[in-house]
Parts: C-alpha cells; sequence; structure tokens
C-alpha cells in the first residue's frame, strides 16, 4: 500500500499565510494551521482511482506537550476513508479504499492542552481521481504530436 506524507504545524493567534480558525468549543480562540507535503503540498492526497488502497500519514508537527490528535472526520460521500493512529497522538493514517472517483475531505481535530482542552479543527482534500486518458490514435511515421508541457 502505497504511503504519502503529510505535516500538520498549529500555532496560537492568527499567522498570515496560515489557514485561520476559531476554536471549537471557545469562540473567543484563534489558531493558525499549516498542512505541508501530500501529494498537493498542502496536506492533500490526490491518487488516480483503482490504483489499489493508498495511505496518507499525517504527523502533527509541532508542541507535542501542548497539542495532541484526538480524532478525525470525514465528508467522504463514497465511504472510502477510514483512519488509525491518533487518540491523544501525533500522528494518524488515512486510508483511501481508491475504488471509486470522489473528492473527500478529512477534518483532524487537535486538543490544545494548555487552553483548556481547545478543539481545534483541521481539513484539507483526498481526491481519487480518473486515470489519463489514453491517446490511442498512431502517429504517422515522419510526423510528430504536439503535448502540452
Amino acid at each position: 500500500m502505497p504511503n504519502t506524507n503529510a505535516n500538520l504545524q498549529i500555532q496560537p493567534g492568527q499567522i498570515p499565510g496560515w489557514t485561520q480558525t476559531q476554536a471549537r468549543n471557545n469562540s473567543s480562540l484563534w489558531y493558525s494551521y499549516l498542512y505541508t507535503g501530500g501529494s498537493d503540498g498542502m496536506g492533500g492526497m490526490d491518487v488516480v482511482v483503482n490504483t489499489g488502497a493508498q495511505t496518507l500519514h499525517v504527523d502533527l508537527d509541532t508542541d507535542h506537550q501542548r497539542y495532541a490528535i484526538t480524532t478525525v472526520s470525514f465528508s467522504d460521500p463514497s465511504s472510502q476513508l477510514t483512519w488509525n493512529g491518533g487518540a491523544s497522538g501525533n500522528s494518524i493514517n488515512i486510508i483511501d479504499k481508491n475504488d471509486t472517483q470522489e473528492n473527500a475531505y478529512y477534518g483532524i481535530f487537535v486538543v490544545d492542552s494548555q487552553a483548556n482542552g481547545a478543539q481545534i479543527y483541521c481539513d484539507p482534500m483526498i481526491k481519487n481521481i480518473p486515470p489519463p486518458m489514453q491517446d490511442s490514435a498512431p502517429v504517422p511515421a515522419g510526423s510528430w504530436r504536439r503535448t502540452s508541457a
């Protein structure tokens, strides 16, 4: 099962260029999060459908004494995604069955132990995309075909 790796960083406050969110259980607290890695460089994963199950490994790349992953939620219309790890840990695996085309989202809930258990929700995308179309038309000898770069 191929792996894709991503990292999640979280900081209190509003950091320009990062995604900003308010704590789910305390609307006065602001946090910023940033995903790196993944197949899109932003914590997401794009895979070609029907190429076998895929795993997205996400590490919480921040203060492990302060922040911990507690759970993962999905917006997953075709029930392609499951997860393991977490439960007050620092990493999770999201497993994509990858047997049908869909756009799905995962959200990681992180708790801040220094802010009375404030819950921070962080959510990038996972896509199962169709395979590239095969160009079946033969190129005649002595000619050329322009392809996009």
